[in-house]
């Protein structure tokens, strides 16, 4: 079983990996944090080559107790019937104290020139990170979705209309997650090789062109809604619901799902403008540069040619 499972984990990660721009900002976050948001999420190659049976179970017999045990429960049901089923299902979960061991806090580690690293292909990719607010800092999370937005709303975001004069298909990704400790937010482009210095001339702009100018009230309105429309998409079902529920309990407070969209709708010019300026500040930036080996010399044969 142990060894099936493996494979499937396997073949997740192979995809994950797969992908430059996800591959990078996995890169690019243990570049510019420590604690836990510096480990791959999807752990590694070589961990999961060497993970054994009594580690799993020591894992699971420390970390899956009932006092780590949230239930979100969605839809038309009684409050006393889902106590009384949960009661039996759950029953065989061990008690006691939650684990002692408590998650480090992250750390941001500024750097001042650009990591490089050399992969292979026809492409070449740009990502910069900088420090983003924790969930605790409410009205600055609720203001850098917005940010995100606006950098990143589909073919009108401002980072793909900067890159849209360049051949050679660019791709961009803008990266946000709301998280319980200071995370990251991110900013990467991959084009082709000979555009590579425009790419991260416009990448940079972008930043750039966002703390100098305000930003039309119009376009606000158009990440707002994009916001908005997204998280109603995401909670047409009852699945949906009990997941952002879930996801707002375990950073701290699922009223903050419940009031997610009076907030989006709440966030002013004035607040994107400061948490921009707070966040998105190049002094801090973590700059990842990943771009093929330059092709080997010719080799000198000795002879001249007229």
């Amino acid at each position: 079983d142990l060894d099936r499972e493996r494979a499937v984990i396997a073949q997740e990660m192979v995809r994950t990996l797969s992908e430059p721009l996800d591959a990078l900002l996995l890169r690019l976050a243990s570049e510019a944090m420590t604690g836990p948001y510096a480990r791959p999420s999807v752990g590694t190659p070589q961990d999961l080559a060497s993970l054994k049976p009594e580690v799993l179970l020591a894992t699971h017999k420390r970390y899956y107790a009932a006092a780590d045990l949230l239930l979100v429960v969605v839809g038309d049901c009684k409050a006393a019937l889902v106590k009384e089923v949960a009661a039996k299902d759950f029953a065989a979960v061990p008690g006691g104290p939650p684990p002692s061991a408590t998650p480090s806090e992250t750390a941001w580690k500024t750097r001042g020139e650009p990591v490089k690293i050399q992969i292979r292909g026809e492409r070449s990719y740009c990502m910069v990170g900088f420090p983003a607010p924790p969930f605790k800092e409410r009205q600055d999370v609720l203001a850098m979705d917005v940010v995100t937005a606006l950098l990143d709303q589909g073919p009108r975001g401002r980072l793909d209309v900067a890159l849209s004069n360049l051949g050679g298909g660019p791709e961009s990704d803008v990266s946000f997650l709301t998280t319980r400790w200071p995370g990251m937010v991110s900013l990467g482009v991959g084009v082709a090789n000979a555009q590579y210095s425009q790419a991260k001339d416009a990448l940079l702009g972008v930043v750039r062109e966002f703390l100098a100018a305000d930003i039309p009230e119009a376009e606000i309105a158009q990440a707002k809604t994009r916001l908005i429309s997204t998280y109603l998409f995401d909670s047409e079902t009852f699945g949906g619901q009990a997941y952002s529920l879930g996801f707002y309990e375990t950073l701290g407070d699922y009223q903050f799902g419940e009031g997610y969209l009076k907030g989006i709708s709440a966030v002013t010019a004035a607040d994107i403008r400061r948490v921009a300026r707070k966040y998105l500040d190049l002094s801090q930036a973590v700059t990842l540069e990943a771009q093929p080996a330059p092709p080997p010399p010719a080799p000198d044969t000795g002879e001249t040619h007229v």
